[in-house]
This record gives C-alpha cells, sequence and structure tokens, in this order.
C-alpha cells in the first residue's frame, strides 16, 4: 500500500517522466479500465435480461390469484409481456 502511495503522490507531483505519466499511466489505464467496464456491464445486462425472463411467468401466476382489483392483475399481465419481450429484444 505504502508503494501504491508513494507512485501516485510522485504521479501527482509531477516526478514521473512524461512518457511514463501519459502512456503508461493515462492510456493503457483508461484502456484497461474501459474494457473492464465492459465486461462487468456486459455480466450485468446478461443477469438483468435472465432476471427479467424469469419474472414473466411469477407476475402472471400471482396475477391469476391476485383477490383485488381486476384492473391491477390484468395491467400486470400487460406489463409481463411487455417485460417478457423486452428481454427478447434485448438478447438480439
Amino acid at each position: 500500500m505504502d508503494k501504491i502511495k508513494a507512485t501516485l503522490t510522485s504521479l501527482w507531483n509531477g516526478e514521473v517522466p512524461l512518457v511514463k505519466t501519459f502512456w503508461l499511466f493515462h492510456v493503457v489505464t483508461i484502456f484497461v479500465l474501459g474494457i473492464l467496464a465492459t465486461v462487468i456491464s456486459s455480466v450485468f445486462g446478461l443477469i438483468s435480461v435472465a432476471w427479467a425472463a424469469f419474472m414473466v411467468l411469477p407476475i402472471w401466476r400471482a396475477s391469476d390469484k391476485y383477490t383485488g382489483n381486476s384492473l391491477f392483475a390484468l395491467l400486470a399481465k400487460i406489463a409481463a409481456v411487455l417485460i417478457g419481450l423486452g428481454a427478447i429484444a434485448n438478447l438480439l
């Protein structure tokens, strides 16, 4: 941890040579962070789509058992269909 702190302090104070500062600490780091962000985003995106697809039937079945206002049950079924279509669209 002390080495990281020392490196960041040197970087902050302009003590790291320009070539290393620009190409290593900026360009390479931004490139790696961009790749990581894309991978993480893709993983969470797939999890989100899978969860939405899974939830279609539980919403539908719960609306069948709902004893309150029938309009809410109908709206829930419409939402379930839209959620399912959205999940399919995200896969395409």
